[in-house]
């Protein structure tokens, strides 16, 4: 993959992350950008943190005092865990909040 294509799907998968916090009560969940970094911050004091690896074209993801590398998986146009230790990206996220902050989101 080009680097202008891994450009564009970070930013459809930080928009899409993001856009599913905005009707929830940040007090909740707190979805919060720095640059292309987006943190989530649960009501119960965990974190989960969205970082990209440009160099390895990965989206990499720091929650449950682990780490978890994305790849984008062209047959299943989504971010899949290279280590096969999450569903995917959008499906960590859904099991994170649910764990944290009892918030049901989309996957």
């Amino acid at each position: 993959m080009d680097e202008r294509r891994y450009d564009v799907l970070l930013a459809e998968a930080l928009r899409r992350i993001e856009d599913l916090f905005e009707e929830i009560d940040p007090d909740v969940v707190e979805a919060t950008r720095a640059g292309d970094a987006l943190t989530l911050a649960f009501s119960d004091g965990t974190k989960l943190i969205v970082t990209p690896q440009r160099p390895v074209q990965q989206l990499w993801v720091a929650a449950r005092g682990a780490g978890y590398h994305f790849v984008w998986d062209l047959a299943a146009s989504r971010w899949t865990e290279e280590r096969g230790r999450a569903a995917g990206l959008m499906e960590l996220i859904a099991d994170e909040c649910r764990a944290h902050a009892g918030v049901e989101i989309a996957k």
